[in-house]
């Protein structure tokens, strides 16, 4: 019922990161849902969260995700058949690579 992430203002260093890796002065780490940061190249200065609070912003819930997959794809399915193939074939990746993990 909480939240993990210290608050909204706290984005920009996710932001930071983001245009880091645009000037290839981060790297990150590839997962199922795209490219996560390393902690190393992510700004924590002065922030009070736990390493298992960390831990737990960067586990990809599996059936969450699933879930939301499912969702996503009953919106598509309001457009009779109008949504881009690019954006189809994008929803079926994601779905088998996380199809691709452990249960």
């Amino acid at each position: 019922g909480d939240f993990i992430w210290p608050g909204f203002g706290e984005n920009s260093r996710v932001l930071a990161w983001v245009v880091d890796r645009l000037e290839n002065d981060a790297d990150g780490i590839d997962s199922p849902v795209g490219v996560l940061p390393n902690l190393e190249d992510l700004s924590l200065d002065g922030l009070e969260i736990t390493e298992s609070d960390l831990d737990a912003l960067f586990v990809v819930d599996k059936s969450s995700w699933l879930a939301e997959c499912d969702l996503t794809e009953e919106y598509f399915s309001q457009f009779d058949g109008r949504v881009p193939a690019e954006l189809q074939a994008e929803l079926a990746d994601l779905k088998a690579r996380l199809n691709s993990l452990p249960a």
